[in-house]
């Protein structure tokens, strides 16, 4: 049995061979398991500390992810490819054996995913979408998000597609007029609505995130969520996703919170009411369905368009999300 993990990350609570040991339990003594990292501190220490604890036979690779494990891949390819950090791409596709399994936590439009991938002909079937955040790849394989810091550092917006933003117009429009909506749509405690953001995504690809410094409150933005709230974004206009609490008739009532919408910049309200409509219409007709599912073709294929669904196309990948 053979495994190759995919590192490219230093964080010295993660990045001293763990993972990789775990894996050489699982695949035995007699088993390949190979460890690359684009960061000689990352490998050097994780290539001691195997070796002390009795896994010198890990194959630890100082390399980029996005090539340099190709040369230590096995005759028939790696029964098991696990990735951790946050990709953009997957490039080892041709690398897997024919019934391998690859984990990848793979970012699209912003979002992002933990997926098991099985080969099924001449594409991947993505089983378990997980809700996920790791820290992002560097080298060739890194996130071609574009970013805007706002308010010193206190709000930032990312964007995978569109037109170049404009930071200083979009950081002027936060000190600007706001327009609010409110949707009527509302979440109980605990309540999961990460379909919203996959829906957002399939119809409007403005579609971003932003992220509220939690130690530096700006007192401009009031974010639905700490992490991974869903944005619109132009050049000079955004709106985002708000909530509120709602008043309980009695003290034993469900607490509730609705959300609603904030928009900035010549074409805040636009985008505000583009985005209060996403949300009401995710809300109608497909927050009691399943959720999408989804598909990974290589890039020079042509894939199936789906009925009701996006195409993301990336360098060596088509992801396909198809909602039932």
């Amino acid at each position: 049995m053979s495994a190759v993990e995919q590192q490219s990350r230093r964080d010295q609570r993660s990045s001293g061979g763990y993972n990789a040991a775990l894996i050489a339990e699982i695949v035995g003594p007699d088993g390949l398991v190979v460890t690359v990292d684009i960061d000689p501190f990352v490998t050097g220490r994780a290539a001691r500390f195997l070796a002390a604890t009795g896994y010198p036979h890990v194959q630890v690779v100082l390399g980029d992810a996005e090539h340099a494990a190709a040369e230590h891949a096995p005759e028939g390819g790696f029964d098991a490819i696990i990735v951790t950090v946050g990709v953009w791409d997957i490039p080892w596709g041709p690398l897997l054996a024919p019934v391998g399994r690859m984990v990848v936590p793979l970012r699209f439009s912003t979002i992002s995913r933990s997926f098991t991938l099985i080969r099924h002909g001449d594409h991947f079937v993505g089983l378990n979408p997980t809700v996920c955040g790791f820290v992002a790849a560097q080298g060739a394989g890194a996130l071609p998000d574009q970013e805007a810091i706002l308010a010193d550092g206190a709000v930032r917006l990312t964007l995978e597609e569109g037109p170049a933003l404009d930071v200083t117009a979009l950081d002027q429009a936060l000190t600007g007029a706001r327009t609010e909506l409110w949707t009527g749509v509302t979440a109980g405690r605990g309540e999961p609505f990460d379909s919203m953001h996959l829906w957002i995504a399939t119809t409007d690809d403005r579609f971003g995130m932003i992220w509220q410094d939690p130690d530096r409150d700006c007192g401009m933005v009031k974010v639905a969520t700490r992490w991974y709230c869903p944005v619109l974004i132009t050049a000079d206009s955004f709106a985002y996703l708000t909530i509120r609490e709602l008043p309980r008739a009695e003290e034993t009532a469900e607490h509730r919170w609705e959300f609603g919408v904030c928009g900035y910049g010549p074409a805040g309200a636009e985008l505000a009411r583009h985005l209060h409509d996403h949300i009401r219409t995710w809300d109608r007709d497909w927050r009691t369905h399943p959720a999408p599912t989804f598909t990974l073709y290589p890039a020079d294929t042509l894939p199936p368009a789906p009925a009701v669904g996006r195409i993301f196309r990336k360098r060596h990948t088509q992801l396909v999300m198809t909602w039932q």
